[in-house]
């Protein structure tokens, strides 16, 4: 048994283990197949924790009770959990962070043209190319909702944005009744 611990540990030294036929004679020599198979599992649970996705708005998400909605994984993916009577309703993150997101970014839609000429303009940056950059990172906000989903808003954001009075209502069903957007006024309010 130590022989085969050597062989294996010299060949790992070396860097053959890349090797699928040296690798499997070094195991086949290895008495104990416990620890390679745990040592590969714990590597694959490295490599599956790194591309884990996040829940964009925990901390900002309530129920139509004005309950807050704590987060928990289901398997790899985060879920919403509204207390309905006692019963506890696991909502996928994704479905309602990406109605949210549609929901913030519709304004947007449309009018790529004149938001990146106008924040151009705020930038001091007004050139074709600051501008045309500008544009492609406003039509691109399915590659960026994807990269947030990796990412996760920071901490200090969710924070500064339920001080502002962010909120986003969900019903058990899990969809959102309302995104409550202070900066926003809403049309019956301008009269």
């Amino acid at each position: 048994m130590d022989r085969g611990l050597s062989e294996l540990w010299k060949l790992i030294q070396r860097g053959g283990c890349c090797r699928v036929n040296q690798l499997f004679l070094a195991v086949s020599k290895f008495v104990n197949y416990s620890y390679i198979v745990f040592r590969y599992n714990q590597a694959k649970e490295v490599v599956r924790k790194v591309n884990v996705k996040r829940a964009l708005f925990e901390g900002l998400v309530f129920d139509t009770a004005d309950q807050p909605l704590a987060v928990t994984w289901v398997g790899g993916d985060p879920s919403y959990v509204l207390d309905d009577g006692g019963f506890l309703r696991h909502i996928p993150a994704e479905e309602v962070d990406r109605q949210v997101w549609d929901t913030i970014t519709a304004g947007i839609s449309g009018n790529e043209e004149f938001l990146s000429e106008q924040a151009a303009k705020m930038l001091g940056q007004d050139d074709i190319f600051s501008i045309a950059v500008i544009r492609q990172q406003l039509e691109n906000s399915l590659n960026q909702f994807e990269q947030l989903r990796n990412t996760g808003l920071p901490e200090d954001m969710r924070n500064y944005l339920g001080m502002t009075g962010f909120r986003i209502v969900v019903d058990f069903h899990g969809e959102v009744v309302e995104v409550i957007q202070p900066a926003i006024t809403h049309p019956e309010d301008e009269e």
